[in-house]
């Protein structure tokens, strides 16, 4: 590939903690639901539910972020928060509060980042009124562009219509909304193999993009920019299978006169499949238009090198171009 093949490249799935949000779970561990633990002079969040990960330096140094984005060719970041952290299963006010400090801190590291950083904020979606209004804050105060929000909210589906007001309210804001599984504890019969990431989160994915093609959401909130993490997990592979079943089931259009395969045309996905050919086949289904380069970093499931992955597809230069960094370009421009 020629050097000048991908003038801008774009991350919109790599993930921060702030240094304010880490002070403050160190004051607040019980509401926050999570601890800081020093492992070999590694620091580790460990989260109520069992889990725990490293902190990265790359989660909170700005320096060690960009020295990072310049060693993978990636040109400009969209950072959110780590899911760990969304908060749904915590107390409502110390949600709120968990949202506000992610979107200060985020907003201190674009401020640092001269220029090669964004930021998506995150909201108490539990709450939908605080949701809604923390969104508007941040918005408002910091001109976030995207929202990054779970793939079920503590096991509410999205479609759920207590949710409808804050969609609504992103799609009137024009946001583009990262839906990414809410990582929290070891799934059933997926204790082992660290499944519960490697099948669990694709699967919630899956799970969540089909409850909304099939519930009408869509058809209230047409121009909803939905953009799924993991290549949309199993659902684009599986498609066939959900056409099949809204001709044959009658269960499957009790809320919707759109199949999903139309449904599924209006949805944003990114390119972190870890295979190229999966990824060229979910460019084949819904354009390069609707395709936006991620990288899960800083986390050991990343893409390390989304360029090379973004090449071996062989898709056309103009595609590669499209979705390496034009689609996040015109949508993060956009006023």
């Amino acid at each position: 590939m020629a050097a000048d093949d991908l003038p801008l490249v774009v991350d919109v799935h790599a993930h921060d903690i702030p240094r304010n949000f880490l002070a403050a779970l160190r004051r607040n561990e019980e509401a926050f639901g999570a601890r800081l633990e020093d492992r070999n002079g590694r620091l580790f969040a460990v989260h109520k539910e069992g889990h725990a990960h490293p902190i990265w330096d790359e989660f909170t140094d700005v320096e060690a972020k960009l020295r990072d984005m310049d060693r993978r060719g990636i040109q400009t970041t969209v950072l959110s928060p780590g899911p760990a952290f969304f908060g749904y299963r915590r107390d409502p006010g110390a949600a709120a509060e968990m949202a506000a400090l992610l979107n200060d801190g985020t907003a201190e590291m674009i401020e640092e980042g001269g220029g090669r950083l964004l930021g998506m904020a995150v909201a108490p979606m539990q709450d939908p009124r605080r949701a809604v209004a923390e969104l508007e804050r941040a918005v408002k105060a910091y001109g976030y562009r995207g929202v990054e929000i779970g793939s079920d909210i503590a096991g509410t589906p999205l479609s759920d219509p207590s949710l409808r007001e804050f969609f609504a309210r992103c799609e009137e804001l024009d946001l583009l909304v990262l839906v990414h599984p809410y990582f929290n504890g070891v799934k059933p019969r997926m204790e082992q193999y660290y499944l519960t990431n490697l099948f669990g989160n694709p699967f919630d994915t899956a799970l969540s993009i089909a409850d909304v093609l099939l519930s009408g959401m869509l058809d209230e909130l047409p121009r909803l920019k939905l953009l799924y993490v993991h290549g949309g997990g199993f659902l684009p592979y599986q498609m066939g299978r959900l056409r099949h079943g809204y001709k044959v089931r009658p269960e499957t259009r009790k809320n919707t006169p759109r199949s999903p395969e139309e449904s599924f045309r209006q949805l944003y996905f990114d390119t972190l499949t870890h295979d190229p050919a999966a990824l060229r086949f979910l460019v084949g289904m819904v354009g390069a238009e609707r395709v936006f380069l991620g990288t899960d970093l800083p986390f050991d499931m990343a893409d390390g090198d989304p360029v090379a992955t973004l090449d071996a597809t062989s898709l056309s230069v103009g595609e590669r171009r499209q979705i390496a960094g034009g689609n996040a370009a015109a949508h993060f421009a956009a006023s």
